[in-house]
């Protein structure tokens, strides 16, 4: 390790966000996972080099509108602060089998680029789900790890600010 980046998580009006912040190499590698403390810092060891920085705060109503990309120097320390946007719109659904039991599945929620994602599982007694995100494009994907059963196709959806789309 040869220099360290640090800053601060806040929304758009400088509240602290608590959460988890991943830091990858541009040229590919090993990814590196940074915490944010209650006021929004996080602080992590790396070498020198290109890294791109996105939050990790989407559990908490809160996206990254955009990955930042940063060049660390040999001991030079480098202050990065990200701010994220708070999601405007919902995703929900019931996931259930075709004779109608609830499932417990995974789901990966993401825009259409991979920008902005997170993973949730639906409730395994209801088959029920629902997630902040984005006033954007959508794609719910859902992933079924039980013996018996085919994972559908993602389903895309253009979710709008205030309101709440439908994925059964």
């Amino acid at each position: 390790v040869t220099t360290w980046v640090e800053g601060t998580v806040t929304d758009g009006q400088g509240n602290p966000l608590q959460g988890s912040l991943t830091i990858e190499p541009v040229q590919g590698g090993e990814y590196h996972y940074a915490y944010t403390d209650a006021n929004g810092h996080y602080e992590y060891p790396l070498p020198s080099g290109d890294w791109r920085l996105y939050t990790n705060v989407y559990d908490y109503g809160y996206y990254q509108p955009a990955v930042i990309t940063t060049t660390l120097f040999e001991g030079v320390p480098q202050t990065v602060d990200v701010f994220a946007t708070p999601c405007t719109a919902t995703v929900e659904g019931t996931v259930l089998s075709s004779s109608g039991e609830p499932l417990n599945v995974e789901l990966s929620i993401h825009d259409e680029n991979w920008t902005v994602s997170t993973w949730i599982w639906s409730d395994p007694e209801t088959g029920f789900y629902s997630v902040k995100v984005p006033a954007d494009n959508v794609v719910v994907d859902p992933n079924i790890y039980q013996a018996g059963y085919v994972s559908p196709a993602p389903e895309t959806v253009a979710t709008l600010d205030g309101e709440t789309a439908v994925i059964d």
